[in-house]
């Protein structure tokens, strides 16, 4: 059983839900097996829109045991089953001490409202609902089941039509708050995904993508990703500035992208003008920003260098005296002004201490302002730091 949370919104209800299934097969009906096993004897069938209770030892398990309607038990593939869902199962309302309804309070909207809204496919409720992305704690385990719930009552073609008009950054938000909760626990979110939500799948898991559009809509960054399908061990192969009317490439950037993981497609800023762009590549230890400058002679692009490898004042604070810096992740946030840039630097270092030379973890956060000159170089203007 998934659920080993209390939530305040018909608990008996979802924990129910997260054990129906129906199938999910070409064939229209599937066969129940006395053992694990292709091999093993039919002892029932099941057809199509036949909710059925299921179960499985751990989560990629390959077999799960079934009972059906009429009491009879066996065992089924678990690539054919699919998560059954009512609209009973959502919450209707909160609890004064209710995670997701505080949560909703806090952000000026009623959770339970919205998520309904979202699972009838109304358009502001949607817009609302997936762009919720900063849960955590008992919220965030509460909202990874509605947030299945939702999906599954809204279905692939509708889901995937909304996320198909949304902004980039928006999908990769609502890709990785749905793989990165336990949305479709026991079955392997991705497999999954692919299995019952092609459509939604082919906007999620992208192997090539063009995308960041300048402002005057002459460029974009193209970028092609190296198993689009595995969001751990995936990376940029290729990213370049291309021309967007002939597809021409301006500028290589695969040297200065290291996105790999789930955060791998980065991000990218243009200034207003369209004569800069900040770019921004991320791993699971560092973030890198680079800045790159149209010439307005030669109609190029040039890669500035940025100075901001090591902080000013570092080697004089007394915490960080003989510390290891380990992850690193400078990001670009916005252009204050066309040749202005804002960037936020985050820097975790260990530390030994006395008595027992034992390690601590010390993070500084760094406020960058930046002036980008035109002559492809910049100058620092101003750091600020946190403790």
């Amino acid at each position: 059983m998934k659920l080993a949370l209390c939530v305040s919104f018909c608990l008996s209800a979802l924990a129910l839900a997260q054990d129906r299934g129906i199938i999910d097969d070409p064939d229209g009906y599937v066969n129940v097996r006395s053992k694990p096993g292709i091999d093993a004897p039919v002892v029932a069938t099941v057809k199509n829109n036949q909710p059925f209770e299921f179960e499985a030892e751990k989560e990629g398990a390959e077999w799960f045991s079934v009972k059906l309607s009429s009491g009879q038990t066996g065992f089924m593939h678990g690539s054919r089953i699919r998560f059954f869902y009512e609209e009973k199962d959502l919450p209707t309302k909160h609890d004064p001490n209710d995670e997701l309804g505080l949560y909703g309070q806090a952000h000026g909207f009623v959770y339970a409202r919205v998520a309904r809204g979202a699972a009838k496919g109304e358009p502001e409720a949607m817009k609302k609902y997936f762009a919720i992305t900063d849960t955590d704690g008992a919220a965030a385990e509460e909202h990874g089941l509605v947030l299945s719930i939702v999906v599954h009552l809204l279905g692939d073609s509708r889901f995937a039509a909304f996320m198909e008009k949304q902004p980039l950054a928006y999908q990769l938000a609502a890709r990785n708050e749905f793989t990165g909760h336990d949305t479709t626990y026991p079955f392997k979110t991705i497999e999954y995904l692919r299995r019952h939500f092609p459509k939604t799948s082919k906007v999620f898991f992208r192997r090539e993508i063009v995308d960041w559009l300048s402002p005057d809509e002459q460029f974009a960054i193209r970028k092609v990703i190296a198993n689009e399908f595995s969001l751990e061990d995936s990376k940029v192969e290729r990213s370049e500035l291309i021309e967007k009317k002939t597809g021409k490439v301006l500028a290589d950037l695969s040297q200065d992208d290291r996105g790999r993981g789930p955060d791998r497609e980065g991000k990218v800023l243009w200034t207003p003008d369209s004569k800069r762009f900040a770019y921004y590549s991320k791993t699971a230890t560092e973030g890198r920003a680079i800045v790159y400058q149209r010439n307005e002679t030669s109609d190029d692009f040039q890669r500035v260098e940025l100075p901001i490898e090591t902080m000013p004042g570092a080697d004089r604070d007394p915490e960080l005296k003989d510390a290891k810096r380990g992850h690193s992740f400078a990001e670009p946030t916005n252009w204050a002004e066309p040749h202005v840039l804002l960037i936020e630097r985050h820097d975790y270092f260990e530390v030994k201490r006395q008595p027992y030379n034992s390690i601590h973890g010390v993070g500084r956060l760094y406020h960058i302002t930046l002036a980008i000159n035109e002559d492809a170089t910049a100058t620092v203007r101003d750091i600020s730091v946190e403790k």
